[in-house]
């Protein structure tokens, strides 16, 4: 029997909710939103896998949901903050939304069209280390220069070339800073 937690990464849930909600997500507001989602605590082992948290499948779902339901918000707001009482997003909201039988323009509903996207993966392997600054800009906000990205990987003695795919291991590292940044 396998005693492993199932689910996905947390770095990989964060790098789709920031697709979703078309903007970078600063780590107090990733930290708010795992709150509204009631993610479980990470400092239990039961958690994670080789040191990466692990988020289930449920949890993926709504968080996901509650980045387009931000996202929306944002728009209607044109990036202003919402204003007025009943602003908060709550998780009996995100499940609301999420269980909606109402067809999105695709023909879908809400949660098929989040389920297919948890499918899909994080480009990680094969990466050229040019496209470096540009995918962790996309992921996480912050666009280092090639010449930061090269004094890292000295300073941390990771592998790292322009013209060569950048190792997992590195990216990992990278993915880490930045969020840290």
């Amino acid at each position: 029997m396998n005693n492993q937690p199932q689910g996905y990464p947390e770095r990989w849930v964060r790098a789709e909710c920031v697709k979703l909600y078309q903007a970078p997500i600063a780590p107090r507001t990733w930290d708010a939103w795992k709150s509204i989602c009631n993610f479980p605590d990470f400092r239990c082992k039961a958690n994670r896998i080789d040191g990466e948290n692990i988020v289930s499948k449920t949890h993926c779902l709504w968080i996901m949901c509650l980045a387009y339901m931000k996202s929306e918000q944002a728009q209607k707001t044109k990036g202003g903050k919402p204003k007025g009482v009943g602003t908060k997003i709550t998780i009996n909201q995100v499940i609301k939304m999420l269980n909606s039988p109402i067809p999105l323009p695709n023909g879908k509903t809400r949660k098929q069209s989040l389920e297919e996207a948890l499918g899909d993966a994080i480009l990680i392997e094969g990466l050229p280390g040019k496209d470096v600054p540009l995918w962790l800009q996309k992921h996480t906000g912050w666009k280092p220069s090639i010449s930061t990205l090269r004094r890292r990987a000295k300073e941390l003695n990771l592998e790292f070339s322009v013209s060569n795919p950048v190792p997992r291991k590195t990216l990992d590292t990278l993915l880490d800073l930045a969020y840290a940044a």
